[in-house]
């Protein structure tokens, strides 16, 4: 009873359940469709890039800076467009193009208007956008690896680090005793932190269980995955989610808030909901391409 007071009075659980089934069933939805138009997932992972980006640079103050923000945003919204190989003629380095010309942009404009606009605010422009949406395209780019199981790839991508930030919260709640980075985060805990890898952990041989068995992928009901694979990646991405999480609670201490949006009821912007998420899907695309043995 008392866990369940104190969860209510620090985290609103109603509001972040209705949040979090509205999210699943826009991601049910999403995958769904994707199985008949590919280009889905380009079109959700550019949305979430321009929103994050906007959030990003809305919390410095930088938003109402047109020279810095349109070019930011025009990148985020375009690139994970131009990402996919499967596109008809559209080459697959077309997405290192666009970043290319967004980086020379960017330098022609903080010389441009160098009386006006600091190398600190170009940086902090250039840095994020680039990080946030190169992140969000490897995601892209797992589908484009194997488009018979690109719904596993992209439910493993966000489903490990997002498991892991909600396993931390109810047991840092129900155990935390012991603060992890009181300076960052303040309300995170070391048992919390540790609960949250083991569930994140164990969440990637979970969602490997489900589409073993109950998930139609190709032309088949089930698949057969290695589940030793999946709990090393299990544990290796619930342990960069957090740092991931913390380095985006260090970008808002410098930027004086609390939340990046409120766009999400309860959890607050789409950064801070896919926060951990732009360091754990560059990694799992990696294991995706070298170690192809997670489905068998």
């Amino acid at each position: 009873m008392f866990f369940y007071k104190e969860f209510r009075r620090r985290s609103g659980i109603k509001t972040r359940l209705i949040s979090g089934a509205v999210g699943v069933a826009i991601i049910v939805t999403m995958l769904a469709i994707n199985q008949r138009f590919e280009i889905i997932i380009n079109i959700v992972m550019a949305l979430a890039a321009l929103l994050m980006v906007v959030e990003l640079l809305t919390a410095k103050g930088l938003i109402k800076n047109l020279k810095i923000s349109l070019p930011c945003m025009l990148y985020a919204a375009v690139t994970p467009i131009l990402w996919s190989n499967r596109m008809g003629n559209v080459p697959y380095n077309t997405a290192l193009i666009s970043t290319v010309v967004f980086t020379v942009l960017l330098f022609i404009i903080m010389v441009a208007y160098n009386d006006e606009i600091s190398f600190n605010d170009i940086s902090f422009a250039f840095a994020l956008s680039i990080l946030i949406t190169l992140s969000l395209s490897t995601i892209i780019a797992m589908c484009d690896l194997d488009r018979t199981h690109a719904s596993f790839y992209v439910v493993l991508a966000l489903g490990i680090p997002w498991l892991c930030d909600t396993g931390g919260l109810f047991v840092g709640l129900a155990l935390g005793k012991h603060k992890l980075t009181p300076n960052i985060s303040p309300k995170k805990t070391v048992e919390g932190a540790i609960g949250g890898v083991i569930i994140g952990t164990f969440s990637a041989a979970a969602i490997g269980f489900v589409f073993s068995n109950w998930i139609y992928t190709g032309d088949v009901y089930g698949m057969h995955v290695d589940y030793i694979i999946l709990l090393m990646i299990g544990f290796i991405n619930s342990i960069i989610a957090i740092f991931g999480d913390l380095s985006f609670s260090v970008i808002k201490r410098i930027c004086h808030v609390k939340d990046y949006g409120t766009l999400i009821p309860g959890h607050g912007g789409i950064a801070d909901r896919f926060d951990s998420v732009i360091l754990t899907a560059p990694l799992l695309l990696i294991v995706t391409m070298y170690f192809p043995y997670i489905i068998k």
